[in-house]
């Protein structure tokens, strides 16, 4: 990629240069010519070199025009200078635009999240919300003195009352500590709402509690069901049921999961920039035809 930048800047360097040096002979040519003398024969070969040199003329400048090397140019009257000027804003603003979103596609915003392990969180003063009678919930109290999750319950905050815990965590009162299904399900439900993932996710290997179907001794359903749940799990059907109705979960799940660390640039970083610049020369090359279509017709005329 570094190695195409660099060949793109030594080409339009190049034809800058050359540019540059055709529009300086092509005036020196026109000033020479117009030191002609008066003489019938002269004054028509003088003329004819005037007009060749100021067609080559406007046609280097075309070619600077694409390279970014504007030619010289002072309007006269007053209508004319207005829509120079109307014309110069035009492309200071739009040239704007297109840098910035340049720089937009090219930069990826870095967020330092409060805390991203069980450690940090102990760090700091936030609370934390762990529904009361779970098994962690449990575990926290039962806790040995000068364990991470002993030093939890200063910050820990506990109740059942889990639509305000909820809202409560939306609005960024307190932290979480929370099942991944759960997350998910506040994920889905607060996208549907607000359209935006409002939440921030951190894996915290704390436990793992496997979801059970609970049946009483000696049910019959049992052998029944096993087979059944075995191959709608293997199959991937219980998954896809799953998901499918927390979707929006997912979806926020994999944007707060991305990783910020600073990595070397690749060619599918520059698909977006390689499309606009492509667009900008197309646009400028189709300009270009037209106004050689434009200026042979007014020749043959």
């Amino acid at each position: 990629v570094w190695c195409m930048i660099l060949l793109a800047l030594v080409v339009v360097f190049v034809a800058m240069v050359l540019t540059q040096l055709t529009q300086a002979r092509l005036q020196r040519r026109l000033q020479e010519i117009s030191l002609l003398g008066i003489t019938k024969e002269q004054g028509t070969k003088g003329s004819r070199e005037r007009k060749k040199a100021g067609e080559r003329q406007d046609e280097a400048g075309r070619v600077g025009e694409l390279v970014d090397d504007p030619s010289p140019w002072n309007p006269r009257g007053m209508s004319i200078r207005v829509v120079a000027g109307i014309w110069l804003l035009t492309a200071l603003v739009i040239s704007s635009i297109y840098r910035s979103n340049l720089k937009a596609m090219l930069i990826l915003p870095k967020v330092s999240p409060p805390f991203t392990s069980l450690e940090e969180l102990l760090k700091t003063s936030i609370p934390c919300y762990v529904l009361q009678g779970t098994v962690l919930h449990g575990e926290i109290l039962t806790a040995e003195p000068g364990s991470h999750l002993y030093k939890l319950r200063k910050q820990m905050i506990s109740h059942v009352d889990v639509p305000r815990a909820v809202k409560d965590l939306l609005q960024g009162k307190h932290a979480a500590l929370i099942p991944l299904t759960s997350h998910l399900n506040i994920q889905h439900n607060n996208f549907l709402r607000t359209r935006t993932c409002s939440i921030y996710m951190k894996p915290a290997d704390l436990s793992s509690f496997p979801h059970r179907y609970l049946f009483p001794k000696g049910s019959p359903l049992v052998h029944k069901l096993n087979p059944l749940l075995t191959r709608l799990k293997e199959s991937g059907v219980l998954d896809y049921l799953y998901f499918s109705d927390i979707y929006h979960g997912i979806k926020c799940l994999k944007t707060t999961t991305t990783t910020t660390l600073l990595r070397p640039l690749e060619l599918g970083d520059f698909y977006g920039v390689f499309s606009l610049y492509g667009g900008g020369m197309l646009i400028a090359g189709l300009t270009f035809i037209l106004e050689l279509i434009v200026g042979v017709h007014r020749h043959n005329e």
